[in-house]
């Protein structure tokens, strides 16, 4: 299983997708659902990962996409199928099931 940590995954400064300013000066935490889709980015580039799951302190999740979207099915070392173990600072979007 990749380690985004160990591949040199982006890191999200505060704010981002687990906290969120509504109405301004409050801070929600929004959840990581089990089966949820989510995008990393590498390099600067968005990483898809879906089929979600909680694992030890982090998430597993198996890369589905990049984007830009094109025909790419490798990226820096990344390839479609692969299975990623992550942390919630290395996620920047997330779509609920």
């Amino acid at each position: 299983m990749l380690q985004a940590n160990e591949l040199g995954f982006d890191i999200r400064e505060r704010g981002g997708i687990l906290y969120e300013q509504v109405p301004p000066g409050q801070f929600f935490y929004i959840k990581v659902n089990e089966g949820d889709r989510v995008t990393l980015k590498k390099s600067g580039r968005m990483v898809i990962v879906q089929k979600v799951k909680y694992e030890s302190a982090g998430f597993i999740g198996t890369i589905v996409g990049f984007e830009p979207a094109g025909l790419d099915v490798e990226f820096e070392g990344v390839r479609l199928g692969d299975e990623i173990y992550f942390l919630d600072n290395h996620i920047f979007t997330c779509g609920h099931r």
